[in-house]
């Protein structure tokens, strides 16, 4: 693949997008790839991890399907880009909302969220589903501001090579984490991974 080819680089960004969500969640990933794939479509792919059926883990789910538009977005002047509309990631997060739907609690806060039809959602006929949907859009561009310089560092080495492994993406992440804190606040990192985990809160 050329590795001058833009179509190329923002697939990395969104491949990256999705790594550094799962290791933000202390998840561990098998490989990145680029290769083989159709039109520059990549995959991420994790080692297999426990899932509970919660609404903490479905939230979990979500932003997982969701970080590799957002990884695209925070070098696209942090807009959202959903190509194609049908895209298998958005439409399993759809899936993952109606089923958490059947909570009564999860359901009454969701009714009470403001119905929003930018960043490419108004496919999204369930305006419940689509406010939510636009909500964990946001709770992931919170949570990966700060985990933007390891998303550039681990994009622009899988644009270059095509393929990562996971201890390769790992060691990137982790090297970036280290040199944004200063290797004084180590301690500080691991609180800073923590915070990110809750709520989509970014920690001040």
């Amino acid at each position: 693949m050329d590795p001058m080819n833009p179509q190329k680089l923002e697939v990395a960004y969104h491949e990256a997008g999705h790594a550094a969500m799962a290791l933000s969640y202390g998840l561990k990933i098998k490989k990145s790839s680029l290769i083989g794939t159709a039109e520059y479509r990549g995959v991420t792919s994790l080692e297999p991890f426990e899932r509970k059926n919660t609404i903490e883990h479905a939230e979990r789910e979500i932003r997982l399907n969701l970080a590799g538009f957002v990884g695209e977005g925070l070098f696209s002047e942090n807009k959202i880009k959903i190509d194609p509309p049908t895209h298998p990631e958005l439409l399993d997060s759809i899936k993952i909302v109606r089923d958490m739907l059947n909570d009564e609690g999860f359901r009454n806060f969701a009714n009470g969220l403001p119905d929003f039809y930018q960043r490419n959602l108004n496919m999204i006929i369930d305006p419940t589903v689509r406010g939510y949907i636009n909500c964990m859009l946001e709770s992931c561009f919170a949570k990966m501001i700060p985990l933007k310089p390891a998303i550039k560092s681990i994009a622009e080495e899988l644009n270059r090579r095509d393929e990562l492994s996971g201890e390769e993406i790992a060691d990137l992440f982790n090297s970036c984490i280290r040199s944004s804190l200063g290797a004084d606040h180590i301690k500080h990192s691991t609180s800073v991974l923590q915070g990110i985990n809750m709520l989509g809160d970014v920690p001040k």
